[in-house]
């Protein structure tokens, strides 16, 4: 049987929706294939990409409260519906979730 590390990999990997990991500096960390797939990009294409290259600029301030609430520790997770943007710019509509990792002493923790 596989291990945990392992499992978790393949979930992400094989997952059914878009997964995305971000860095303390709002740049992505890790893409999975589905989400590329869903915004016409190969999975390369995210390096050194921000979310916001993704979100539709009329969107960009949705979720702003939120994650200033994230920061100051209130929250550990939001979720908003905003329009990402393919390659081809065709905005799609999406419900994108967002949680946060915090060690045992309560700080961010990537």
């Amino acid at each position: 049987m596989p291990d945990g590390r392992v499992r978790y990999e393949a979930t992400v990997r094989h997952a059914p929706i878009g997964i995305a990991h971000i860095g303390a500096d709002n740049r992505f960390l890790e893409v999975n294939q589905r989400l590329a797939e869903l915004l016409g990009q190969p999975v390369e294409a995210f390096e050194g990409m921000s979310p916001y290259d993704v979100v539709h600029g009329d969107d960009h301030a949705i979720d702003l409260q939120d994650f200033a609430r994230m920061r100051r520790g209130e929250i550990d997770r939001f979720s908003v519906e905003k329009r990402l943007l393919h390659r081809d710019g065709t905005a799609i509509w999406s419900r994108v979730s967002v949680s946060c990792l915090r060690d045992d002493s309560g700080a961010v923790s990537l």
